[in-house]
């Protein structure tokens, strides 16, 4: 009982560490916060700090962390909400991608993510972070969109990290970032298949009636089906719908 007991208090006591951390960072950036500040707003010991974190790079990491994992919440709720309404599973993608902009939009939180995060932990750390958040959903949606034939047979790693590099930047955008929302719009229409294809992004011929799964109108619906019944499992969780006959199982 006392062990639990224990347990709760240590949770409480981090968690009010990262979100006196979170709002520190935010307001005044890495630089400019330091240990001493953080531990008094919190109304914690330094030792209480120095048990749950090894210095301020790994308090940081942590809200880091904490930060890519709540904006994946926010994109697995749009993409589900999004597949209750649409069979298509570009739609769903591009959906998720804006909830990603919508969520970034916080000033705090894109110079916690995108300024200070790459120049404090380096970018192969914030890479590995990213993967596992919001990095991952957008792997997924493409995997999807693949597999549903939605998208060109595209290799999905480089159409994820070219739409990630695309997001980031603009995150970044102050003011109004409608154009560079239309721009990867685009984009991502011209990954469908139909409209290109793999190697030479020549077009394709569009002219042939649509076939079950080949990701055109009247084609998609079993497969995009199937993603919305397991909805968090193939186009959010990391298991990948896999292609059975043009279809996904």
């Amino acid at each position: 009982m006392e062990s639990t007991r224990n347990a709760v208090r240590a949770e409480r006591t981090r968690a009010v560490l990262l979100d006196t951390a979170r709002a520190r960072f935010a307001t005044d950036g890495y630089a400019a916060t330091s240990t001493p500040t953080i531990v008094d707003e919190a109304g914690v010991s330094r030792g209480a700090l120095y048990h749950h974190f090894r210095d301020k790079a790994h308090l940081f990491e942590a809200v880091v962390e904490r930060e890519y994992a709540a904006v994946a919440e926010v994109i697995e709720a749009i993409a589900a909400a999004t597949m209750e309404q649409t069979a298509d599973s570009v739609e769903i993608l591009v959906a998720a991608g804006n909830a990603f902009l919508d969520a970034l939009r916080d000033p705090g939180r894109r110079r916690i993510l995108l300024v200070d995060g790459p120049a404090v932990l380096g970018p192969e750390t914030i890479h590995e972070i990213n993967g596992r958040h919001t990095g991952r959903t957008l792997r997924m949606g493409v995997a999807a969109a693949v597999a549903c034939g939605d998208f060109a047979d595209l290799p999905i790693d480089a159409v994820a990290d070219v739409l990630d590099a695309a997001y980031d930047r603009t995150a970044l955008v102050e003011g109004d970032d409608a154009p560079h929302r239309m721009v990867i719009g685009i984009m991502m229409e011209g990954f469908r298949r139909g409209k290109m294809t793999a190697g030479n992004a020549t077009p394709a011929n569009t002219h042939d009636p649509p076939r079950q799964g080949d990701g055109r109108p009247g084609g998609n619906t079993r497969c995009v089906a199937g993603v919305r019944r397991t909805g968090r499992q193939a186009l959010i969780s990391g298991q990948l719908p896999r292609r059975v006959g043009g279809n996904s199982v």
